[in-house]
Order: structure tokens, then C-alpha cells, then sequence
């Protein structure tokens, strides 16, 4: 019996925190997000570009919310001459149970100035924790995520 209730009592617990709605969480959720460097058409100069694909489940019937970046490595925020990125669009979330994707890019894309090394880029977004991604609402973060994926898409 004694085993039983302790089991009664995990399950519960374990059910309380795993996601409502079918397994759909209540916030939308940052589902990819990607850092790239590429070429200006017709330039020598390089741009960083940051691009998030976030599913909206609904925080509620047509909830605000905003996207910013955090650059938390000094040496890419050097490079791009900022260490925080946040986007001038708002976005609501849709009515509970329809869900959406939303993709969104920042499309105002970051300059790198000065010399720098395209792996020592590539291995601080994947490794060393340099890039993050956070939905808010009303300056209370929903939801934060790392950037792990870096695509090098310049001509070679």
C-alpha cells in the first residue's frame, strides 16, 4: 500500500509539470533559431544575421509579446557593436487552441567590423553559450533559448 501511494504521489507530480493542451506547452515556444554570416551583394563587407522560428500556442487569447537577442560573448558583441538586439515588432499570440508558427528574422542585419575568425565564431554560438533568444511579455521573460546553430553562407 505504502508503495503505492508514493507511486500515486510521482505520478501526480509528474503530470503537473509535463505540458497542458495535448503536449502543447502554454507560451509560445522557440523552436529554431539561427545565427549566419554572409556577404553584402556587390561589397566586401560581412553582415551577421539572426533568425528565430518561434510556435505559438497561445498565452492567452491574442497575448503581446516581444523577441530580443542577447550577445553574451564580448567578442561577438565587439564584432557587431551591440549586445542586445530587440525586435521593433510586437506579436500576439492566437486564440487558444488554434496555435501558429511565427518566423521571425531579424532582417536589420549587424555589420561585423574589424578582423575576426569565422571558426572562433562558429565554435563560441555552438559551444560556448554566446548567443541567446528571449520571448517577453511587459519586460517578464516567457521563455529563454540558446543559439547552437551557425551556418557560414558567404561566397566563397
Amino acid at each position: 500500500m505504502r508503495n503505492f501511494i508514493i507511486f500515486i504521489c510521482l505520478s501526480s507530480i509528474i503530470l503537473w509539470g509535463c505540458e497542458n493542451q495535448n503536449g502543447k506547452s502554454n507560451h509560445p515556444v522557440i523552436s529554431d533559431s539561427i545565427v549566419s554570416i554572409s556577404n553584402i551583394q556587390n561589397s566586401d563587407e560581412e553582415v551577421m544575421h539572426f533568425y528565430v522560428s518561434i510556435e505559438d500556442y497561445g498565452l492567452g487569447p491574442e497575448q503581446e509579446f516581444g523577441i530580443r537577442i542577447l550577445i553574451q560573448d564580448t567578442y561577438i558583441s565587439k564584432l557587431i557593436k551591440t549586445e542586445t538586439m530587440e525586435s521593433s515588432d510586437t506579436w500576439k499570440t492566437h486564440p487558444e487552441g488554434s496555435g501558429g508558427l511565427f518566423e521571425v528574422s531579424f532582417t536589420d542585419f549587424r555589420e561585423i567590423k574589424g578582423k575576426y575568425s569565422v571558426e572562433d565564431v562558429q565554435n563560441l554560438i555552438e559551444n560556448e553559450q554566446a548567443i541567446f533568444v528571449e520571448i517577453y511579455n511587459d519586460n517578464e521573460v516567457i521563455t529563454q533559448s540558446e543559439i547552437t546553430t551557425f551556418e557560414d553562407r558567404r561566397d566563397k
